[in-house]
């Protein structure tokens, strides 16, 4: 936790696999951010594995520090008190916890 998948002197990298690539490009840009922020680097490469089509899309680019301060701050506004942003409802369909959350009751 709290690791990138590899690291260099110059940049971060992040691996992910995935069923829905255009669903985890913003998650995986939000992670290599927040690496690339504390570990101070510069660059990000971000590769994505589609189980639905065997191919691996590499993205890398420049950290976008503005990225993981807003990260930063809507985390920290949750830990204050604020309501999450929702996940997607399939998660919440095989969440343990859904049976207490107020988002999934929300939802109902």
């Amino acid at each position: 936790i709290g690791v990138p998948d590899g690291i260099t002197e110059e940049f971060v990298y992040e691996f992910k696999t995935t069923s829905s690539p255009y669903i985890i490009w913003p998650v995986a840009r939000a992670q290599a951010d927040l690496y690339g922020y504390f570990f101070s680097r510069g660059r990000k490469r971000i590769q994505v594995y589609s189980k639905r089509n065997g191919e691996i899309t590499t993205e890398e680019n420049e950290v976008d520090r503005g990225n993981a301060e807003g990260t930063l701050e809507r985390a920290t506004s949750v830990y204050r008190g604020a309501s999450p942003m929702p996940p997607k409802p399939s998660k919440c369909d095989r969440c343990e916890y859904k049976d207490r959350c107020p988002i999934y009751r929300a939802r109902r």
